[in-house]
């Protein structure tokens, strides 16, 4: 994180006054009493955290919003353990179609993680997939792509997966209307569970004219 000689202009004019530094000792300021260096140490640590956090704020955040309901109807909503609605930065959203190599992803429970992106295959100006990693998880895989609206315009939608090496999925659709669905995938909920019916199911020809058995199989989701 970098910050600016604004942000940190009053945190270094305090610190001089604390530790009884130049402009104390050419008699520009007053020594503090034991209270006033408490005071003002408490004052040091609050711009040190406020520094910080307008820091991160700088950083390129995906996610800047969030809505409580879709504006239409979504489904698969039972197959994941928790989900969101939320709004895109468009300024990032069209950045990962060309340059933008990092970005951040609030997921979930206050969970920000910070996605390098090291490979993209570019499609057109609008559209493209972005290929890379959760920083810090080295068996981690994300794949993220993005498109143009109906018309051909701006880059208006994303798709994507974020699957940790500990297991955990992640997901992100566009519902419509401006609006994103980020998904956790419960891979239990979406466990399949394959029968297989009684009966023969009968043969077909091999290449070489030889007759292979086949067998059905049903499929349900548990």
């Amino acid at each position: 994180v970098f910050f600016t000689e604004k942000h940190l202009a009053p945190c270094r004019y305090l610190f001089n006054i604390v530790t009884d530094r130049k402009g104390v000792t050419s008699l520009k300021y007053r020594p503090l009493n034991k209270k006033l260096v408490i005071g003002a140490s408490v004052i040091l640590l609050f711009c040190g955290m406020a520094a910080a956090y307008f820091g991160l704020t700088n950083e390129p955040q995906l996610i800047v919003g969030q809505f409580a309901e879709a504006p239409r109807p979504v489904r698969d909503l039972e197959f994941t353990k928790q989900h969101k609605f939320v709004q895109l930065d468009q300024k990032i959203l069209e950045g990962l179609v060309h340059d933008v190599n990092k970005i951040h992803i609030q997921l979930f429970s206050g969970e920000n993680v910070v996605i390098q992106i090291n490979e993209r295959q570019h499609i057109n100006d609008n559209d493209a997939i972005a290929y890379g990693k959760v920083k810090g998880d080295e068996g981690s895989r994300v794949v993220l792509s993005m498109a143009g609206d109906a018309d051909g315009g701006r880059t208006e939608a994303m798709v994507g997966t974020v699957d940790f090496s500990d297991g955990r999925g992640f997901k992100i659709d566009y519902v419509g209307d401006g609006v994103h669905k980020l998904v956790e995938i419960d891979h239990n909920a979406a466990e399949l569970i394959c029968t297989h019916p009684e009966g023969p199911a009968g043969f077909m020809i091999g290449p070489d004219g030889e007759k292979i058995k086949v067998a059905y199989q049903r499929v349900r989701m548990r």
